[in-house]
């Protein structure tokens, strides 16, 4: 899976949005006092609607949370981590919409679809349910579904606990023909999800840290099997 093309998703750049805030132009910014007569300069006037926005974020989450609103769950982790499992036990007989990111980012056969492919499916089924859950290990489509999300939880029992699971995993129709196909993908699964702790690419524990430390909503990090009844 390293030899494919993973370019993450583009993250938001403040320097092309806002041209004048970049450091070569700071000297282009109009001084607080001096230029506004005591009033706040332009960067200074963006910044502050940026921490208000981040601000409005935060509380939008946190109202969320505490009416029980709209459920937008992402669950992230290595392959095996039990990703599936927990959303189907979430969703229950619930009205809620699921998706597996490994549906909308392979073709057919081993071969990665196009990022910007995938992130219009993405988007088209964000936009189609007011509640869902999205799990899966692409950073590069987390990434862009965090933008919705109102909870994220990250699934890290460590590796042996997800090599278990995929030993124990049963026949996936919907990713293989038949169940002897899925039996003779195994060896190479267990041993690419024993390379997590040092991948170093979309799918590795570097990036996915990344993503969870970065989160600024509702999260939790789950580090044993046994904890994921907890939440």
């Amino acid at each position: 899976m390293d030899r494919f093309d993973l370019t993450p998703v583009k993250a938001f750049d403040s320097d092309e949005y806002f041209p004048a805030l970049r450091t070569s132009d700071a000297s282009k910014a109009q001084p607080c006092a001096a230029a506004n007569g005591g009033g706040p300069s332009r960067l200074q006037s963006v910044r502050l609607v940026a921490a208000i926005a981040e601000l409005g974020l935060l509380a939008f989450n946190s109202v969320n949370s505490v009416l029980g609103a709209e459920m937008r769950l992402v669950i992230l982790g290595n392959a095996g981590a039990g990703k599936s499992t927990m959303a189907c036990r979430i969703i229950g007989a619930g009205k809620i919409s699921r998706l597996s990111l490994d549906t909308i980012a392979w073709d057919a056969g081993p071969k990665r679809k196009p990022l910007d492919v995938s992130l219009r499916k993405l988007h088209d089924f964000i936009q189609a349910s007011a509640q869902w859950v999205i799990e899966g290990c692409y950073s590069d489509l987390i990434e862009a579904a965090l933008f919705y999300c109102t909870e994220l939880r990250f699934l890290n029992p460590g590796v042996e606990a997800c090599v278990a699971h995929c030993h124990r995993r049963p026949w996936e129709p919907e990713k293989f023909s038949s169940p002897e196909d899925q039996k003779a993908m195994l060896d190479q699964l267990v041993q690419w999800v024993k390379d997590y702790d040092s991948r170093d690419d979309q799918f590795g524990l570097k990036r996915h840290r990344q993503l969870f430390d970065g989160f600024r909503g509702r999260k939790r990090e789950y580090t044993s099997v046994g904890s994921y009844d907890e939440g």
